[in-house]
């Protein structure tokens, strides 16, 4: 009886064995089922990756530029950018800013911080691709306008001159400070790298004609001619539409007005540096500039040349903002419509014009008089 009883206990044993192996048997075929599949599946993906990286078009190249490279602190300037092979895959890129000195968004528009008045910074693209191939372009950031605060524009006549007006150049790049040149047309031919500086730098080019001409005394159809063939010659150069005029001897009347199309710059306080050829002379009446004043000298003369490191860091140490005409006007508020002549725009006169419209809600303009055609430039 004994033995019979371990026999049943043994085939109790087997039979349990027999079943326990089964359950291994299937779990291990499914194991193996499960693997084969994430085998399949991770060599297909890496097969595709394979095939998605042998594919790929990386970057070798980016370009950043912009049509011109100044901008005042706190306002904006749009960037142009490059990426070959037009066809890269990854086009994505990466911005910074030196000395983080600003922004630059998503559609490459790149805004200076305040602080960034008074520098040159370099905003550089990065590919996203992992080639880290960039690509950078140097802006002048100058400082904002206050129009509270007191400016004047300088201006000078007839360049651009080979020599002197470069000179003039160095100073103003210098010290972050902007003028305003008025050249005669016949004058542009051959320096047409010098207005390139001069507008990159952030000055302003207006006409002073094409071979300074009396405009007082000129027919209608030659006033047309003097104005058109000196834009012409400007915007080859810079591609500006319609600068400002200044007329030279400061001569001009009605008929004038309403042919040229344009606003029409005179000045507030002559160097008289024409006349008295001195550089002394020239930065005292400079020194007597007052708010608003539009200063008026020529680059042309080489006393005037010698005087500016002077009068520029003279006029910044006073307080004054130097500022382009249009800036002046801009920032002022000023009547600055085409035929209008425009003398000055002092902060007194700002401050009233913000009087009458918080009082009113109509904008009241500013009317300059008609100048004399008797005027004592050269």
């Amino acid at each position: 009886m004994r033995a019979g009883v371990r026999r049943s206990r043994r085939r109790g044993n087997k039979g349990l064995r027999i079943l326990l192996g089964a359950i291994v048997a299937v779990f291990a075929v499914i194991l193996i089922a499960v693997g084969i599949k994430f085998a399949i599946s991770g060599w297909s993906e890496n097969a595709k990756e394979k095939e998605e990286e042998k594919n790929k078009v990386l970057v070798t190249g980016i370009e950043v530029a912009c049509d011109r490279p100044v901008v005042r602190a706190g306002e904006s300037i749009q960037l142009k950018v490059t990426v070959t092979p037009d066809n890269a895959t990854d086009k994505t890129l990466v911005w910074t800013v030196s000395g983080d000195m600003g922004t630059v968004d998503e559609q490459g528009v790149f805004t200076p911080a305040v602080e960034a008045g008074k520098s040159d910074v370099e905003v550089t693209a990065t590919s996203n691709d992992g080639t880290e191939v960039f690509g950078s372009v140097s802006i002048r950031v100058l400082e904002a306008i206050d129009p509270s605060k007191p400016m004047v524009a300088i201006t000078y006549d007839d360049g651009p001159h080979k020599t002197n007006t470069p000179k003039i150049l160095d100073i103003l790049e210098e010290n972050f400070a902007v003028a305003t040149f008025f050249m005669v047309g016949q004058n542009i031919e051959g320096k047409e790298h010098i207005l390139k500086r001069s507008y990159e730098l952030g000055n302003e080019l207006g006409s002073h004609t094409w071979d300074h001409a009396n405009l007082s005394k000129s027919s209608n159809e030659k006033i047309k001619q003097q104005l058109d063939d000196t834009d012409a010659a400007i915007k080859a150069v810079v591609n500006i539409e319609n600068p400002i005029l200044r007329p030279p001897y400061g001569a001009f009347n009605n008929n004038v007005k309403e042919v040229c199309g344009k606003p029409i710059i005179m000045w507030s306080l002559d160097t008289l540096d024409w006349d008295t050829r001195s550089a002394d002379a020239t930065y005292l009446a400079c020194m007597e500039a007052k708010d608003g004043d539009i200063i008026l000298m020529h680059d042309i003369h080489e006393p005037t040349v010698v005087a500016q490191e002077d009068v520029i860091k003279g006029l910044q140490e006073k307080g004054f903002q130097l500022v382009t005409v249009t800036e002046l006007y801009t920032y002022r508020m000023g009547d600055f419509g085409p035929g209008k002549a425009s003398y000055k725009m002092t902060l007194d006169e700002y401050q009233s014009i913000l009087a009458l419209q918080s009082a009113s809600s109509t904008t009241e303009n500013i009317t300059e008089e008609d100048a004399t055609a008797d005027s004592t430039e050269e």
